[in-house]
């Protein structure tokens, strides 16, 4: 085969390679959806934040205010449960449940800004284990293993395909335990069902 058309073969090769890239990467993450996505990570996580350490906060303020009411002989507060319905095993479901959205987003994150397996790996598995930490929430292992599994393809040469096929199966897998987590805590701050918030009130009503 003569030099010529060793070297017609050879670019015939690299270009067919790069619109196989170009063809696969159309079909990745927009710079709008990356940008989206990277936004809600950051507001999630702030928001988990604050949450969970307001969670912790509440009990704290819940139990001091009710040293007070004892020390002003009020009959209705018990000695033994001055964290009434504020125990530590409650403020753990609820901080488990923040805690799992908080994976979710540093999951998300790590989807569209890392192409690195250990820590596409090290995210997907913290938020499959966050997830199974939460009371009353079932993530079947085929759920579990289909987020692994999407987060692991992705790499080599069609590498923005995969991570965008990677984030929409994950998405898609999560989605329904993502809304109980939401409900829990959309829940526990209404100002009208009988959970967290309106627990917290009726303790400060109590003490004025």
């Amino acid at each position: 085969m003569s030099p010529s058309n060793l070297s017609r073969r050879r670019l015939c090769a690299v270009l067919f390679v790069t619109c196989v890239a170009v063809l696969l990467g159309a079909c990745g993450l927009t710079v709008r959806q990356r940008t989206a996505v990277q936004k809600f990570s950051a507001a999630t996580i702030d928001f988990t934040t604050l949450t969970s350490s307001e969670l912790i906060k509440s009990r704290t303020d819940v139990l001091e205010m009710n040293r007070l009411r004892v020390q002003l002989n009020d009959a209705t507060v018990k000695l033994g449960r001055l964290d009434e319905h504020f125990t530590v095993e409650r403020v753990k479901v609820r901080v488990d449940a923040v805690a799992a959205l908080k994976e979710y987003a540093e999951l998300l994150h790590t989807l569209v800004t890392s192409s690195q397996k250990d820590q596409l790996k090290t995210a997907s598995d913290a938020f499959v284990t966050s997830l199974r930490k939460v009371q009353g929430l079932n993530l079947g292992d085929e759920q579990a293993g289909s987020i692994g599994a999407a987060v692991q393809r992705i790499g080599g040469l069609v590498v923005e395909y995969m991570r965008a096929r990677a984030a929409r199966q994950v998405v898609t897998t999560a989605h329904p335990a993502v809304l109980q987590l939401l409900d829990l805590v959309r829940r526990d701050f209404s100002p009208t069902a009988d959970h967290w918030s309106l627990g917290y009130d009726k303790v400060i009503s109590a003490l004025t």
